[in-house]
């Protein structure tokens, strides 16, 4: 699978995708065949992985460009 983060706070999710080739401007998803399966422009892109366990942290984690923040325990004098 490949998370596709965009620009306009969108995420795609490719399930097919088994890869991504970078070509000028664009990337493009490929199939475990080597098929092309859909293609994206650069400009559009702000982030991909083919990491499941990034991928599922980050569709977790709520709309894209939202921020957590864990709250430091307070250090024992």
């Amino acid at each position: 699978m490949i998370l596709l983060l965009m620009r306009d706070g969108s995420r795609l999710e490719i399930p097919q995708g088994f890869d991504v080739v970078h070509k000028p401007g664009c990337i493009v998803c490929i199939d475990s065949w080597g098929a092309s399966i859909t293609s994206f422009l650069a400009e559009e892109l702000l982030a991909y992985t083919l990491n499941p366990g990034v991928a599922e942290g980050l569709t977790e984690a709520g709309p894209a460009g939202a921020r957590t923040r864990r709250r430091r325990r307070a250090k024992p004098s």
